[in-house]
């Protein structure tokens, strides 16, 4: 049976910019952008370990370094958070992220269009054969989502 009976299959979020869109624990902390801004993120097919990827896999990559969270910014700016208003300027600047085709063209240019919360995760982009795993990612009632590096 074809997967597309059961479901049907999509790129994860593009960002236009995985090293400002996508952070750290660390990177978190040194901002110290507030929690309300973040989702958490599989960002990578090596944190796809099992069928199914749980709140412990998440804390694991996490604790690894790993890009696990996404900033996710709906609010006009003037209803941004102080902290997170410093990032996107200070940062956006020295890593250029306005000029960046895909954030460019937004209306907004800091609102990541496209932001799901899917029931799978596949991996396609990896030295490996794909893995399928279950989205079992909630924190706080925050589910899991991908970059466009997994569908």
């Amino acid at each position: 049976m074809p997967l597309g009976s059961f479901g049907f299959v999509t790129i994860g979020v593009v960002t236009g910019s995985n090293d400002f869109f996508t952070l750290t624990e660390r990177e978190v902390l040194d901002w110290g952008i507030e929690e309300k801004y973040l989702l958490p993120l599989v960002s990578k097919a090596e944190d796809l370990s099992g069928i199914r990827v749980t709140n412990d896999d998440w804390l694991l990559s996490k604790k690894l370094g790993h890009k696990c969270y996404l900033l996710h910014l709906t609010e006009p700016w003037e209803r941004l958070g102080a902290r997170v208003r410093d990032y996107l300027e200070q940062r956006g600047r020295e890593l250029d992220v306005r000029s960046k085709y895909k954030v460019r063209i937004r209306k907004v240019w800091y609102e990541v269009p496209g932001v799901r919360f899917p029931d799978l995760f596949i991996s396609y982009m990896s030295h490996e054969v794909p893995k399928i795993a279950v989205n079992e990612v909630n924190l706080q009632g925050k589910k899991g989502t991908s970059t466009n590096t997994i569908h």
